[in-house]
């Protein structure tokens, strides 16, 4: 009933406001006169001038292409500092920082200048369904008392960044997981594996995992991967039907592997160091370029990142080219954990890890 009386209401109001025209005298024979889009011509009806209806009028608009921007994925932002989180050193997430460098094949990298954020560490990356790169790190006291991870989303150009806070569904208390690894689910959502210990008085640390559909919530799935020691800061691709995951073997660069068929639980095959080269090195994340399989690595203590081409997931060929090379004029102490994913425009966009001076 108050739509209606609304409706009754405003009719009227409208009508009185438009001119009456049609019918009233003129003074000159042939005159013309546009009212509301209504054309009137000035006619002789019997022995009076009066205006009546010629024609409508119609307005022709031209349409202008716009520019629609591409769609983001929404999150709280969350506060981020610069510089060094007092206390911290280069091996606390608080003691470091990520910075970037792009490519056009994803083999000869151009480093950017600045850093993307400070106060964290191991990053990993995945391009969102809408084409933005989603920067995954462990963040310094993410909740005020203990390390976490969390979640950046670049633009599609990877050059700025919103940084936010994540959204934990069914997480053990007190677990909120570091050393972030995502992988993007065949089926469509994400997966991360996340480094902890998700058993109150359990010391030995594992691998667990979180589901995602957007990429800010998570929901825990539960024990992926572990082992009679620690084990820690994941790296995992699937090839073929089968899930690879490479962890560090407790404080050692030796690492543990481990496969699946369900991504969700691994079972262990085996133990080593990975060598390129004759030197140790620690893989960080996979990604597929020039349809070959790369793995992204570091020398420890960070002199270089490379990659290493594999097939099967298990066994390795040197990829002659080196990535990035430490630069002391730019970076300090080591360059570490890098992470590789291609934008939409199809250059690559690298993230890693340097300490802050």
């Amino acid at each position: 009933m108050a739509i209606v009386a609304v409706i009754a209401v405003a009719m009227p109001v409208a009508a009185a406001n438009s001119p009456q025209v049609q019918g009233t005298k003129c003074a000159k024979a042939g005159a013309t006169r546009v009212v509301k889009a209504v054309s009137y011509s000035c006619t002789k009806v019997g022995k009076t001038l009066k205006w009546s209806v010629a024609s409508k009028t119609t307005t022709t608009t031209t349409a202008v292409p716009t520019t629609t921007a591409a769609p983001t994925t929404e999150c709280d932002i969350r506060t981020t500092a610069s510089g060094k989180a007092s206390g911290a050193n280069e091996s606390m997430p608080g003691g470091n920082r990520v910075k970037a460098a792009v490519s056009a094949d994803g083999v000869t990298w151009t480093r950017s200048a600045d850093a993307i954020v400070d106060q964290v560490g191991t990053p990993s990356l995945i391009l969102s369904p809408k084409g933005l790169p989603l920067l995954y790190t462990t963040a310094h006291q993410i909740d005020g008392r203990q390390d976490g991870f969390a979640v950046s989303i670049g633009t599609a150009d990877g050059r700025s960044w919103r940084h936010c806070k994540v959204k934990l569904i069914g997480f053990p208390p007190g677990f909120l997981g570091v050393d972030p690894d995502v992988v993007a689910l065949p089926s469509g959502g994400y997966r991360m594996y996340l480094t902890g210990t998700a058993t109150q008085g359990v010391t030995r640390i594992a691998i667990y995992y979180a589901d995602s559909t957007d990429g800010v919530t998570w929901t825990y799935g539960g024990l992926a991967f572990e082992s009679s020691e620690s084990i820690l800061d994941s790296v995992t691709f699937l090839v073929g039907s089968t899930w690879h995951m490479y962890v560090l073997s407790g404080t050692t660069t030796e690492m543990t592997y481990g496969t699946s068929s369900d991504g969700r639980t691994f079972t262990k095959v085996g133990k080593g160091r990975v060598l390129l080269n004759g030197k140790t090195v620690v893989l960080s994340q996979a990604i597929v370029i020039g349809g070959q399989l790369r793995v992204f690595c570091f020398a420890p203590p960070g002199d270089w990142i490379r990659s290493l081409i594999t097939a099967d997931g298990s066994t390795w060929q040197t990829d002659s080219k080196v990535a990035l090379t430490f630069d002391s004029s730019i970076e300090y102490k080591f360059i570490r954990d890098p992470a590789v994913v291609q934008l939409s425009n199809g250059t690559y966009l690298m993230v890693y890890a340097t300490p802050i001076p």
